[in-house]
């Protein structure tokens, strides 16, 4: 990921709500996740990317395309669970999070290392969740450049 979150841009005033989809990233080397938006309805184009810094795990899904973003909100970790039952039983019985499920729940493992939790809901297509420990949205001036494979280099 080339751009980096500016830690002065105010957060608090920004808003990812009807912004596009344009692209999200995961590096785990940072443990970082940026989903970069865009808002057209604008001259100019407003874009905006969400950063999440520390990431212990995060789930999308049902990515089409041009998703719209509706919010993406702080949660607790007793809704998220049961609004993704069915991907925790999942998580749990292949082994996530590494936890002794007889002596630590989820939700002791998160305040322990001090995680928070954001949902990602839309008015079309994705939806999910991230753990992570800080969320930052960033004011941009441009599009994130396009991911380019570099076919000379190809081995394919």
């Amino acid at each position: 990921m080339s751009d980096s979150p500016d830690a002065t841009a105010p957060t608090s005033k920004l808003s990812v709500h009807d912004n596009e989809l344009y692209r999200y990233e995961f590096d785990s080397r940072t443990s970082t996740l940026v989903l970069h938006t865009l808002f057209d309805a604008l001259v100019p184009i407003e874009y905006t990317d969400v950063w999440f810094l520390g990431v212990w795990y995060h789930h999308l899904e049902e990515v089409l395309g041009k998703d719209i973003i509706l919010d993406v909100e702080e949660s607790s970790v007793d809704w998220t669970m049961k609004a993704f039952s069915t991907l925790f039983s999942q998580l749990q019985k292949d082994g996530w999070p590494r936890l002794d499920w007889r002596t630590e729940t989820l939700q002791e493992a998160v305040a322990k290392l001090k995680l928070r939790v954001w949902n990602i809901s839309s008015s079309y297509g994705l939806s999910g969740f991230v753990i992570a420990k800080e969320m930052r949205m960033v004011s941009k001036s441009g599009q994130s450049p396009p991911l380019t494979f570099p076919l000379e280099q190809s081995h394919i």
